[in-house]
Parts: structure tokens; sequence; C-alpha cells
């Protein structure tokens, strides 16, 4: 097993179905929006503290959570992943004013990148490699698939048991949108056991009938077809996303 989270941040589906693509998300809802993402597809936004969304996954000590983000100022310091066990957050990853990143266990700070490795408007696609535990512990980021924070044989583990088993995007006052979210974990042979890149997911529909993409007709017997009954943009479907790499 490799990817445990994919998703294309909006694409064919609107705001009132995010909870059906994540297991949680804020009161006050994140939204997607049309043309905000890093490709001219959708995004997802959130323009408050309040606002985030959210996946579980297995509980593992070690997930690789790469994704697209903007954020539209740098005027407060803004969380925008979360790598969580339960209610215990282990780490946060933290955009700094002058465009840092910087890693906290808890309220303790790891590490901090160079400055302006983050710039306000721009849509770089940050990759975090995350490994829970109480002495040997590991985070390490990439901005475009450029390694920015190495933290190794630190103390990662805020409580708890050492797992990952939530992974949470949120916003602040700075607005921040989300785009091409793929989560992996360390199992299994690489290259999808580690990172996996700068990624676009796409939102792939049916359009035709096909050898290896046959359904039987079963409601409405006519027209005679099998993609039609799975072409609908809403609602959302699972497991119509696809992934490849950025060219």
């Amino acid at each position: 097993m490799a990817i445990r989270h994919m998703d294309t941040c909006g694409d064919g589906y609107s705001t009132s179905e995010l909870s059906e693509q994540f297991d949680l998300i804020s009161a006050s809802s994140p939204t997607v929006g049309a043309g905000i993402g890093r490709n001219g597809t959708n995004g997802i936004q959130c323009a408050t503290a309040l606002q985030f969304f959210e996946t579980s996954v297995p509980a593992l000590n070690t997930y690789f959570c790469a994704q697209a983000i903007k954020c539209s100022t740098l005027t407060v310091v803004t969380d925008v992943v979360h790598i969580i066990e339960g209610a215990i957050t282990h780490i946060f990853v933290r955009v700094l004013t002058n465009g840092a990143i910087e890693v906290f266990r808890g309220a303790v700070s790891l590490g901090v990148s160079a400055n302006n490795v983050i710039t306000a408007g721009s849509f770089p696609y940050l990759e975090v490699k995350a490994v829970i535990h109480s002495t040997t512990g590991e985070v390490i980021v990439r901005i475009d698939e450029v390694e920015k924070l190495n933290i190794t044989g630190a103390n990662t583990r805020n409580g708890g048991t050492g797992v990952i088993d939530r992974i949470r995007w949120q916003g602040s006052t700075n607005i921040v949108t989300f785009d091409d979210i793929l989560v992996n974990d360390n199992l299994g042979a690489a290259p999808q056991n580690t990172f996996p890149g700068d990624r676009w997911i796409e939102a792939v529909f049916a359009t035709s009938d096909g050898a290896s993409s046959q359904y039987e007709v079963v409601v409405p017997a006519s027209p005679l077809t099998h993609f039609d009954k799975i072409d609908d943009a809403t609602p959302a479907e699972i497991g119509r996303a696809s992934c490849r790499e950025r060219v």
C-alpha cells in the first residue's frame, strides 16, 4: 500500500460536497473556488484560522503529505499542515511572515528553513515527510522537489502512542488555497513509499465504453451504453481522481 489519500481539491465537486471527500471539515466551512487552483482548476480555500479540512489515515508512524499551497499574503504566521494522532497534534508545519517554513512539535520549535522559500501569491508544491518517534523522529520539508528543511534524530512525538491517524489542512487570515493533495505511507517499494514529487491530481470521468471499463446496464434500460451511467459530475463519486507527474 502506498497512496492513502488523493484529492483534486474541488475539481468535479462543490463546497457542499467537501464532507464527502474529507473525514472532517470545520463548522465554518472552507470553500471550493472555481479557477483558483494552480493550473486554472478549482481549489479549496481556507480564509480564517478556524477553517480546516482533514482526512483520516491508518495508524502508522510515517507519512508523506504533499500539497500545493498558496498564501494570499504573509502578514501572519500560518499553520498550514497538522500531523495528528487523536486529539494530539504531533507536528505543525508553519509558514512564517518572512516566507520561511518552521516545524513544531506542539509548542516546541524543531527547526526553521531559510527565509523566502514561500512567497505570497505563489503556488509552490509543499512535501512533508513526518516520522513520529520520541528520539529518532524525522521531518523533511521539500518545496518544488527541493529540500528546504531536514530534521533528524528529534523528538517528534507530542504524547499519545506515536502514530499518525489524521492529517489536517488549515488556513488563516492570510487566506490559504490548497490544490493537488497526495498522502503516501512508507509501506511497499520505491517510488510509491517516498516523496511523490510535484503532482497534478486530475478529475477523470467516463467518456465512452471500453472493453476494460464495461458496466452492466440496469436502469435505465435505454440507451444501451455503459459509460453514461457513471459519467455524472455530481454527486461526487469515489475513486475518479488520477495522478500524473507535473511536466
